[in-house]
């Protein structure tokens, strides 16, 4: 479940920037909302490592610094937009929002529960000999 933990926070770090970019009425072409894609790119990959490897060692007892920082990021930007896009969110149908974050879960559930099947899938062809890696087919070449 942790990937999707993961996928639901990278898509409320977009959603941010969507309300932001709203709130503020920036163009989708200005600088800003670019090098502002470029930082959160940047710090997202080691901060979404860094809570994977929490959540899935268990010898693991604190989360790195870059998550903290990422978390800090997106809580700041979640509070700025609730802050100044109450007019927004005052006309806000609270059907849509909390259909369309059960649709985020659900999906982000489904991709992981698929990828938890295919990986299992292809160890148990793996070690019933149906699919041969291409490491194992250029070790055994290399063998002979």
């Amino acid at each position: 479940m942790a990937g999707a933990d993961v996928n639901i926070k990278k898509n409320r770090c977009h959603m941010n920037l969507f309300v932001f970019k709203h709130i503020f009425a920036i163009p989708s072409s200005h600088k800003l909302l670019m090098w502002h894609r470029f930082f959160l790119m940047f710090t997202s990959a080691p901060a979404i490592r860094q809570y994977y490897m929490y959540v899935t060692d268990p010898n693991r007892t604190r989360i790195g610094t870059h998550f903290w920082f990422f978390f800090a990021n997106t809580l700041t930007e979640a509070l700025l937009n609730l802050c100044f896009g109450k007019a927004l969110f005052k006309d806000l149908n609270s059907t849509y929002f909390v259909i369309w974050l059960t649709i985020q879960i659900l999906l982000s559930i489904a991709a992981v529960i698929t990828m938890v099947w295919f990986t299992t899938e292809q160890r148990k062809a793996r070690s019933s000999g149906g699919v041969v890696s291409r490491c194992r087919a250029r070790d055994s070449i290399a063998d002979d």
